[in-house]
């Protein structure tokens, strides 16, 4: 059975169970520390960064934010400063084009999701929306984006 939800719940000692990566859009399975599976869906991904995926991945935080600006040295995680040697026509390009991406999350045309470990996985993404689905119909918690 599965309950869609229009709050983001705490997933404090939580795990990150799984990534389903398709061209634009991916499914990330999280687990709640009391057990409560769920499955987040990321539509319309603009970039998409996960790393040090491993066994057991434990999460500090997540964060689903629409409607206000993120931090820009957020944002250059996924979109990192050209090489040195570029011209600087193509870096302006490079800094107008982070500039938008900030812009359209603060505006709430897209959503900035911040999944911050405490062990193993930090996953950063920029899309056009965000569901949260708890999969156990017993699920307490409530997601928007």
């Amino acid at each position: 059975m599965q309950n869609r939800l229009s709050q983001v719940p705490s997933f404090h000692d939580g795990y990150l169970t799984g990534i389903e990566l398709s061209e634009k859009s991916a499914v990330v399975g999280l687990q709640h520390y009391d057990g409560t599976r769920y499955r987040l869906h990321l539509s319309g991904i603009e970039a998409l960064l996960a790393n040090e995926f491993r066994q057991g991945n434990i999460i500090s935080s997540l964060e689903v934010t629409t409607g206000t600006s993120p931090d820009i040295g957020d944002l250059r995680l996924l979109w990192p400063a050209p090489h040195p040697e570029v011209t600087d026509e193509y870096r302006q390009k490079h800094e107008i084009f982070v500039e938008d991406q900030r812009s359209m999350v603060e505006r709430g045309e897209a959503v900035w999701l911040n999944l911050t470990a405490s062990y193993g996985c930090d996953l950063v993404a920029v899309c056009k929306s965000v569901e949260l689905v708890a999969l156990d119909i017993n699920a307490n918690s409530q997601i928007s984006g």
